[in-house]
């Protein structure tokens, strides 16, 4: 008989679940699998710093006003949209409203991404983006097709990367001291090749300190001990499953060791480096796993999480920019309905010739995207420690 498998809008719920959560129940879990990241973001970046007398109080709390305001902008958009558009005028309605479409959540997602000397305004624009262009207008909560926190986020730090960037030190609600040095992937994008990987954590201390997370990078986003220990929690809430964030890190993991035993001294050393540096870890749990703009199809999340693993590494350590998470779940976004209809086609069919033709066609083709980011990265770093080398020579 054959079997049925639901391709519409996401969150479900299978009757069979032992225990069900609704998706208030979800969306407070998850905001809980926040919290210690968040407080952790504010002690590193705002607390520490203050006792150690090198900012005000004011910022000391900017951590914080960061994370209101973005939670904040993102609920008064919505608010917003339900009077104007919706015409929803009265506080019952709105209210109504507002419990089904869990606003805070973009907010939240994009203050803890940034860098900490974004300025509000920008943040607070990032947030509106989110909400309104790649939320609301899309139908809302459950419709969207993109990521509407990641959208916000590729939003600011593209159209606003000057005025983020130079926003360091600038005085008033722009700490100086708080992570503003170079984050561990600027470092490697900056150096183009690294032959000894103790190049890019030495600067940082160990990697001790990286799964810690008391390294530079986003404002809540770089402790991968709490990202792990948030992880746990919510796939045993039943929240999320594990397969995207395992698979996703776990492909990055063994791409990057490959690549790191070809091209450096310390292939682990080089994949431990990438798998806790950045936001890989942060975008796996809590931007991969979104239900909406994820596979829902068992197959379909392996396929997904794969393929994520795959460009990470391709944007990461071939592009121009020293990140690749955002860029590779957005885009493999566009995707899902397309893998979706295909993993569900292919496991609702009995196991035949046809059926095993697509899984190797599938597999063949990861195969080959993967082997062509290797062979890609490998040959870039090689050509720059052959140009360094020319450089070295002519001074000499």
């Amino acid at each position: 008989m054959a079997r049925r498998f639901a391709l519409g809008k996401a969150p479900f719920q299978r009757i069979t679940d032992e225990k069900r959560l609704s998706t208030s129940q979800i969306m407070r879990d998850f905001i809980i699998a926040l919290v210690p990241l968040i407080l952790f973001g504010w002690v590193k970046n705002g607390l520490l710093p203050f006792i150690r007398e090198e900012i005000s109080v004011i910022e000391m709390l900017y951590p914080l006003i960061l994370i209101l305001v973005g939670a904040l902008t993102s609920v008064v958009s919505e608010v917003i949209f339900f009077y104007v558009w919706k015409k929803t005028n009265t506080w019952e309605g709105l209210k109504k409203e507002l419990s089904l479409s869990y606003g805070v959540i973009p907010g939240l997602l994009i203050a803890m991404i940034v860098p900490i000397y974004t300025p509000v305004w920008v943040l607070m624009l990032g947030c509106v983006v989110a909400n309104i262009l790649f939320k609301m207008l899309f139908g809302g909560f459950g419709h969207n097709i993109l990521n509407p926190a990641l959208m916000g986020y590729a939003f600011i730090t593209t159209a606003f990367y000057g005025v983020i960037t130079s926003s360091v030190g600038q005085g008033f609600f722009l700490p100086s001291e708080l992570a503003s040095g170079a984050t561990p992937l600027q470092n490697l994008a900056g150096l183009g090749s690294v032959t000894n990987p103790d190049v890019l954590i030495s600067p940082y201390g160990s990697l001790l300190d990286f799964f810690l997370g008391t390294v530079p990078g986003g404002l809540a986003e770089t402790s991968s001990l709490l990202i792990i220990l948030s992880c746990i929690f919510l796939i045993a809430r039943k929240v999320i499953s594990w397969v995207i964030p395992v698979i996703y890190v776990g492909t990055v993991f063994v791409l990057t060791l490959i690549i790191g035993l070809i091209s450096t001294d310390n292939g682990l050393t080089f994949a431990l480096f990438n798998v806790l540096s950045g936001g890989l870890l942060f975008g796996a749990v809590f931007m991969a796993t979104e239900p909406v703009t994820s596979p829902k199809t068992p197959n379909g999340k392996v396929i997904f999480a794969l393929l994520l693993g795959v460009l990470t590494v391709l944007f990461r350590l071939s592009g121009k920019l020293p990140e690749g998470v955002a860029t590779s779940i957005l885009l493999l976004n566009l995707f899902v309905p397309m893998i979706d209809r295909f993993a569900a086609t292919i496991r609702a069919k009995k196991i035949n010739r046809q059926v095993i033709l697509k899984y190797v066609g599938m597999g063949v083709f990861i195969l080959l995207l993967a082997f062509y980011t290797v062979f890609h990265v490998t040959n870039k770093y090689e050509k720059k420690d052959i140009a360094k080398a020319e450089v070295v020579e002519v001074i000499e």
